[in-house]
């Protein structure tokens, strides 16, 4: 049985669900070139504070996340539906169908996402 077959408990789903928004704040300071420390003097925060949340050790509240949203200069709606996007890749639950994938910036974070290791090819369904 593979993750896409069975129930995921509720602390299961929350964790994945922090683990994706942690994927997707990393991913987009990597794909940027920023370093932890310049994202941490973005956000007036401390280079560990910037650590954790990556980790999913610390989850951000709203306003922190909005906060790093604009730090990266994403808007914080785009970011939270690349992190939805990312969670079911994740979890095997991302079809791409044809010329109907998703969008084409979707398409290109999942592309920018398997080149720095965040996720392998056997995450998509075609």
């Amino acid at each position: 049985m593979n993750r896409s077959d069975r129930q995921l408990s509720p602390q299961e789903a929350r964790s994945a669900r922090i683990e994706a928004l942690a994927g997707v704040i990393r991913l987009h300071r990597q794909i940027q070139g920023i370093e932890h420390h310049e994202l941490a003097a973005r956000l007036r925060w401390r280079t560990e504070q910037v650590r954790r949340v990556e980790t999913g050790e610390l989850l951000p509240s709203v306003l922190e996340f909005v906060a790093i949203a604009r730090a990266l200069r994403e808007c914080p709606y785009d970011l939270i539906g690349k992190a939805s996007t990312w969670h079911a890749v994740r979890n095997g639950r991302f079809f791409l169908r044809g010329d109907n994938a998703r969008s084409r910036k979707t398409r290109e974070l999942i592309a920018q996402a398997e080149r720095l290791g965040a996720l392998s090819a056997h995450n998509l369904v075609t």
